[in-house]
């Protein structure tokens, strides 16, 4: 091969991998490529040496991978932000500060009070009842712990890692859609799952992602995400996605499942545009006098 062929393959190989930057980086397809698959590495470390220790003695099976998997993220995404992004760990919008935690918590008390109107909307509807209360204090603090995990790793994953890439580009719009439907084929394997379930779960993407276009910051969408599976499914007694949790109050659900859900839960429903556009509205209100940072700061 010439050197005029030579280096018109280079240069080809350069367009096809490398950013126009000054030092160039991995164009952002690539980037988000090698982070699942250092994501999927770790994970697979992690339970390789879960087994070896003999963890699995200690906890369920479907928890202690749930628990891996949220550490695993972690690694690869700090990993990659570093050697790939170039950019640092706490520029996705996990700067620890008062805000930090206010955010968590009104994102918590947000997923609270939509998934209760949601409660009451169907009891007072007819189509909830109460079978029962059973408050078991060691087994909530369990499914906090577990909960805090999913919300820290999923949203870590996309709406920090994914979102937060796509969008240097300067497509904030392109980047929650396809951060969305990524969010949504993530969970294309849980129980129950149906068309409409895969829908909703891309629109809650959505929903969690306009928690961190309003403030440029996680913490929000984490609050969120944590609090709607902690009162979704463990204080309200609803499948969360599939999954049946240990609930304070045991509730029955009846009328059609395009309606409620049914086995998936809200989320398998129409119900559940409610209780996002409530939940939208006041992630909005809550956040309306905040000044908007910049998503791309390093």
């Amino acid at each position: 091969m010439g050197d005029p062929a030579l280096k018109k393959f280079t240069s080809f190989l350069a367009w096809l991998f490398l950013t126009n930057e000054k030092p160039p980086r991995l164009r952002v397809g690539w980037r988000l490529t090698l982070q699942s698959l250092t994501a999927f590495l770790f994970i697979m470390a992690l339970m390789a040496a879960a087994a070896w220790t003999h963890l699995l003695l200690l906890f369920s099976p479907e928890h202690l991978l749930i628990i891996l998997q949220s550490i695993g993220i972690t690694l690869a995404v700090y990993t990659c932000r570093k050697l790939l992004d170039r950019r640092s760990f706490v520029s996705l919008g996990l700067r620890l500060n008062k805000r930090a935690l206010t955010d968590f918590l009104v994102g918590t008390t947000i997923s609270g009070l939509a998934l209760g109107a949601l409660f009451l909307g169907l009891w007072a509807g007819g189509l909830l009842a109460v079978k029962g209360i059973r408050a078991d204090l060691p087994m909530l603090g369990y499914w906090i712990v577990i909960w805090l995990f999913v919300g820290w790793g999923e949203e870590l994953w996309v709406r920090g890692y994914w979102l937060q890439n796509i969008a240097e580009g300067g497509h904030l719009l392109g980047a929650v859609i396809i951060s969305s439907i990524f969010f949504g084929l993530l969970h294309a394997g849980n129980p129950n799952i149906t068309a409409l379930a895969l829908v909703n779960l891309v629109l809650a993407g959505v929903y969690l992602a306009w928690g961190y276009v309003r403030t440029r910051s996680l913490w929000l969408p984490i609050g969120l995400h944590f609090g709607w599976n902690l009162f979704e499914g463990t204080v309200f007694g609803f499948p969360v996605s599939g999954i049946s949790p240990y609930a304070v109050v045991k509730v029955a659900v009846s009328g059609a499942p395009w309606l409620t859900g049914g086995a998936f839960g809200p989320e398998g429903g129409l119900v559940i545009w409610g209780v996002m556009a409530v939940g939208a509205l006041m992630v909005w209100a809550v956040t309306r006098h905040r000044h908007k940072e910049s998503p791309l700061q390093s």
